[in-house]
């Protein structure tokens, strides 16, 4: 039997977000090829967006994220950060604010991505957490959850399938710990393309601007005890 996993959010009151990654920030940074360009909507609105749309060439089914609602075709939808590479220099940086930085008695860190309509099988990019005193960790994003840099299963000839749709991946804490880093002084994060190569390729990362931010340290939850 296939195995089935539900993906969710933590809800606000047990995160701590560092920045949110639907509006441009001061904390959020590029270098090298990349670029972080916010995004919103798919195309075919017919009126004038103020942003550029996430996706150009998908079906409506194909982008849950950005699909018109019926009788309100032009409600701007779910902006996000769409970040692009044209080789392995460069990537996304992250700043994270002193208050933000310290994260003992969570569980885990997390952060939301799909590889966008551009790449036809996969991408990846590094991801790597870096403490006050220089102390990294550092992970391939295929290898904390490879369905954030693949994309969907694809049936050719149809549009059922190949979605964007945004995938978790998690570092727990306790590992980050284990790798030597002070987790009362976390000071950076960024994503560097993981493969050495030419070809662009990109991902859009993050997710709804009304209940969902960039990266969050998610408490553990203790679930109500029976009576």
């Amino acid at each position: 039997m296939p195995t089935c996993v539900t993906v969710a959010q933590q809800p606000s009151a047990l995160r701590d977000d560092i920045t949110s990654f639907d509006n441009s920030s001061s904390l959020i940074g590029t270098s090298g090829t990349a670029t972080a360009t916010v995004c919103a909507d798919k195309n075919g609105r017919t009126v004038p967006v103020a942003l550029p749309f996430c996706t150009l060439t998908l079906a409506n089914q194909q982008v849950p994220y950005w699909t018109p609602a019926a009788f309100a075709p032009n409600v701007p939808l779910n902006q996000m950060t769409h970040l692009t590479w044209t080789s392995d220099g460069g990537g996304l940086n992250v700043t994270v604010p002193q208050a933000g930085g310290t994260c003992p008695g969570t569980a885990s860190l997390t952060v939301s991505m799909s590889p966008d309509e551009t790449v036809v099988s996969g991408t990846d990019l590094t991801l790597t957490i870096t403490d006050g005193s220089g102390k990294r960790y550092r992970a391939t994003m295929s290898s904390l959850n490879p369905n954030t840099v693949n994309r969907m299963t694809d049936q050719p000839g149809t549009t059922i399938l190949d979605k964007i749709v945004l995938q978790q991946a998690h570092v727990p804490t306790s590992v980050l710990a284990a790798a030597g880093l002070n987790l009362d002084n976390i000071a950076a994060i960024s994503f560097t393309p993981a493969l050495a190569s030419t070809e662009p390729a990109a991902v859009v990362c993050f997710c709804r601007t009304s209940d969902s931010t960039a990266w969050d340290w998610a408490r553990p939850a203790s679930k109500p005890a029976r009576p």
